[in-house]
Formats: C-alpha cells, sequence, structure tokens
C-alpha cells in the first residue's frame, strides 16, 4: 500500500504499541525536513483517540471516500476533540466489519452534527439541516448532507478503513464494494449520493424573502417567483406584515366560527 503523510501518520500513530518506543516520521522536503516523534503524540492522544484516528480521516475525506462540502481537516478535528469518548469508539469500530451497525451510524451521525453546528445539543441531521437553512438560509452544497446520504458516505468509510485495518495482511479480503456506498456502472464503480430524494418536493419549492415594508409587495422574492410567504421569512407570513399569505386556513377558520355560532342561535331557538 502506497499512502499520503496524513494517511501514514494516522496508521502509524494506531499501530505505535507494536512499534518501538522511538519510532518517528520524516515530514516535508529539502530544508524543510524534519523528523516527528510518535510517543509523544500517542500519550497525549491515548489509545481510545489514537484507534479512532483512521475511522476519522476515512470518514472526513480521504483517497476514494469523498468529503464534506466546505468542511476541512482542521473543523473535523476540533469536532474530534470535543466529542464524546462514545463517538471515539465508534469511530474506532469503522472498518472492523463489513457492516455498520446502527449505534456506530447514531454516534457518526452526533459527530457530523458538531461538525456543522459545533457546541450545538443536535444530534439529528436533519434538524441541523432545517436550523442551518431556517436561520442562516444554507443552500446548495453548503448545507449537511441528509441522513439518506450520510449513510452511503460512512459506509464508504467503513470500506477505506477496512483496507487500512489490514495494512499488516499480505492478502487483505475486502468485500464488494456494491455494499457498502458505490455503485457498479459498467466495469467501474461510482459513489452512491442519496438512496431517498433530499427533500419534500414542497420543500424544494420554498423561498425567502427579505421583506420589512411595503407588505411583500413586488419585487418580493416570494411573490416573484409565483410562491406564498411562510415562517422563514422576514415576515414571518404574518397576515399584519404581509399580503402575500396564503389565507386558506384562516378563511376556514372563520367559515367554521359562523357555523358553530349559528348552529348555537338554531339550538337557543328552538
Amino acid at each position: 500500500m502506497c499512502f499520503d503523510k496524513k494517511t501514514e501518520l494516522v496508521m502509524l500513530l494506531r499501530r505505535f504499541p507494536l512499534l518501538p518506543s522511538n519510532s518517528g516520521l520524516f515530514i516535508g522536503l529539502g530544508l524543510s525536513r524534519h523528523y516527528v516523534s510518535l510517543e509523544p503524540i500517542y500519550k497525549i492522544l491515548g489509545p481510545l483517540k489514537a484507534s479512532a484516528l483512521p475511522g476519522l480521516h476515512s470518514l472526513s475525506g480521504a483517497d476514494v471516500t469523498g468529503s464534506f462540502s466546505g468542511k476541512g481537516k482542521l473543523t473535523w478535528w476540533k469536532a474530534f476533540n470535543s466529542t464524546s469518548n462514545n463517538v471515539f469508539q465508534a469511530l474506532s469500530e469503522l472498518g472492523t466489519s463489513a457492516s455498520v451497525s446502527q449505534s456506530v451510524l447514531h454516534e457518526l451521525e452526533k459527530l457530523v452534527c458538531q461538525v456543522y453546528v459545533p457546541n450545538s445539543k443536535m444530534t439529528n441531521i436533519g434538524d441541523v439541516r432545517w436550523w442551518l437553512f431556517t436561520k442562516k438560509q444554507h443552500q446548495g452544497e453548503s448545507p449537511p448532507p441528509t441522513k439518506s446520504s450520510l449513510h452511503p458516505a460512512i459506509l464508504r468509510a467503513n470500506l477505506q478503513a477496512m483496507q487500512w485495518n489490514q495494512d499488516i495482511c499480505q492478502h487483505p479480503q475486502l468485500p464488494s464494494p456494491s455494499l457498502l456506498g458505490w455503485k457498479q456502472v459498467g466495469d467501474q464503480y461510482e459513489p452512491v449520493g442519496c438512496t431517498e430524494p433530499c427533500a419534500p418536493h414542497a420543500i424544494l419549492n420554498l423561498c425567502r424573502c427579505s421583506c420589512v415594508q411595503r407588505r411583500c409587495a413586488p419585487p418580493c422574492g416570494c411573490k416573484a417567483n409565483k410562491l406564498k410567504c411562510t415562517e422563514m421569512c422576514t415576515c414571518g407570513g404574518n397576515l399584519d406584515l404581509c399580503d402575500n399569505v396564503d389565507c386558506f386556513d384562516s378563511d376556514t377558520e372563520s367559515e367554521n366560527e359562523i357555523e358553530s355560532s349559528t348552529s348555537d342561535e338554531d339550538v337557543d331557538i328552538a
């Protein structure tokens, strides 16, 4: 196997208990080339975090696993350093089996939530997506993945970690990529992007206006796209502030009130 320097460092730290205590790694080229001793780094990390490094490296983007848009290694490292032992354990389990348990999927989803919203208590990636969409207006590739796209990404990371875990095996045994986040197209494999639609059709047709005056008259973004304002807009879809609101619910309530009052009167007259 041929590794880049980041992968080589990760692999050496994971295997440090099997190496001589004075083991290290040369980093850099020419005059900037220097020797990095592994022992101090391993002692700071500890056995659990060191064993979790390959899983972190494969999930955050390495070799052919792909990466999360706009989230580099430093962002992942900050989330990694502030997460729990349960997440460390889940990362260390990547690559140990051809299947990924639901508990591991859940813990890794928590880590991805922390990557996108640091110090948040949200543990569901759907909640994070909605929060970022409504509060930060994240669109395009900037929001976190959906759950149906995160799952294949974790499976691809598991396959990569399986390859790394067999670095001391002469004849590694790996499952078919089609079982772990890849699909075969002809004689090649392509990553599975998503197993379900990224959002309901109604959500895909939403937009957000920033109108604060003129009661969302043109050039209101929602009205220009022939859409009604919603709670995501600056006006909040409030009838007192906006004339571009679907009044169906309010009309229905009014009709119900009229019918109710009429029926009450009929009872009293009778």
